[in-house]
């Protein structure tokens, strides 16, 4: 599913359950409550006709409580940014 800010976050947990992050609300000591996008595949433009409104038209979406001994893996992928800078040393 492609993000719009571009950068998305994927937990995948051991009973093979793949949840791709909007944010999370909350970190607890010994769980996580995260904000998560409907499993089907999405675009973007589907996004606002998929998951529901509140009054102020914020979308709402599902919240889950997650132990953090369920999470198998984090997946965290990005954008390639336009200009590319060189971080740390010149080779000459």
């Amino acid at each position: 599913m492609a993000v719009p800010s571009g950068v998305s976050v994927i937990l995948h947990l051991f009973n093979g359950e793949r949840y791709t992050v909007n944010g999370f609300a909350e970190f607890l000591d010994t769980c996580c409550v995260v904000r998560v996008y409907p499993q089907e595949p999405l675009s973007p433009e589907d996004l606002g006709t998929t998951i529901p409104k509140n009054h102020e038209g914020t979308l709402i979406f599902d919240r889950l409580m997650l132990p953090y001994q369920v999470i198998s893996y984090v997946t965290i992928t990005g954008r390639e940014q336009e200009v590319r800078s060189t971080i740390g040393f010149k080779v000459r």
